[in-house]
């Protein structure tokens, strides 16, 4: 704690001082102020951001928000490119990034095709409609990347997503278009929609192929871990385990799970498929090559 002043009275030989300056505790926060502007050509850079009501541009240690800080909805959508080159790597990380926008209003995106973001947290579409489509570049989340009920990741071209636990709640939706995505944790839960294919197919549910990509639940050491208690999963092939000496789980209490085919601990690795509830529809095949099945609600057609 720093003193501003001190003041001696020579009279009366009373020494006194001016309000302590404390500084502040925590992360900054800082807020995106054109929420509400409904263009599709903002830049993260350039874009007007306040902390504190001092305009400023987000930085390493802060607590973001991108969302709509206005009372009343946007009715247009809002697309914000990320162009930060003062994130990730050895600059440091976010310490938590919000993705948002208000109730009953129009979609906010972040739009990332290149450069690294990281953060301690990541959060999408708790109270609005809000979307990361990540086309390129890093993103790195060391802690969860929650999918709330308004929002959407969507993973296409070379984008690279890493992070400790992946999320997706109800109302979410996680899109593998492309890219890698890595994690310790996946966690589906109700009402939760993952679902893997191209950008064409995954703008619509109804679309003939729908879940024709890759999924892979796999990573070295401790292994990667899927949990589905709900929602639905549309996978056109599924490796639980892939690559010598990986390791891969998927668990699944509840929801829908559908896929072309299913491999379990594929080219040298071990898997563990354990189910509790729910369905398992497999249209083609199911090879178990290096791990353990086990459960009921799987389906496989005879041919």
């Amino acid at each position: 704690m720093a003193l501003n002043s001190l003041h001696l009275n020579w009279s009366t030989g009373e020494v006194t001082t001016t309000v302590p300056t404390i500084p502040p505790s925590g992360p900054r926060q800082v807020q995106f102020v054109n929420g509400n502007s409904g263009s599709t050509n903002l830049v993260w850079s350039s874009s007007a951001w306040v902390a504190n009501n001092n305009p400023t541009t987000p930085q390493p240690g802060d607590n973001v928000f991108l969302t709509n800080p206005l009372a009343i909805a946007s009715q247009s959508p809002a697309t914000v490119i990320y162009d930060a080159a003062n994130i990730g790597g050895s600059q440091g990380a976010l310490n938590s990034l919000t993705i948002d926008s208000n109730a009953g209003g129009s979609l906010l995106q972040l739009s990332q095709a290149a450069n690294a973001l990281a953060s301690g947290s990541e959060t999408i579409g708790t109270t609005g409609t809000a979307e990361h489509l990540q086309t390129g570049g890093s993103n790195t989340v060391t802690g969860t990347l929650t999918i709330n009920g308004f929002g959407s990741y969507d993973l296409q071209g070379n984008g690279t997503l890493t992070a400790g636990t992946i999320s997706v709640n109800n109302g979410g939706s996680f899109f593998f278009d492309g890219g890698t995505a890595s994690f310790g944790t996946f966690n589906l839960n109700g009402g939760g929609t993952v679902a893997s294919g191209t950008a064409t197919s995954l703008a619509s549910a109804n679309a003939i192929n729908f879940g024709t990509g890759t999924e892979t639940v796999a990573a070295a050491g401790p292994g990667a871990t899927f949990n589905q208690s709900g929602g639905v999963n549309a996978a056109g092939t599924l490796y639980i385990g892939n690559g010598f000496g990986n390791i891969g789980a998927y668990t699944q209490s509840g929801g829908t799970l559908t896929a072309t085919s299913e491999t379990i601990g594929y080219n040298g690795s071990f898997g563990g498929f354990t189910q509790t509830g729910g369905s398992n529809t497999v249209s083609g095949a199911l090879t178990i090559a290096g791990g353990t099945l086990s459960g009921l609600g799987i389906s496989i057609p005879t041919k």
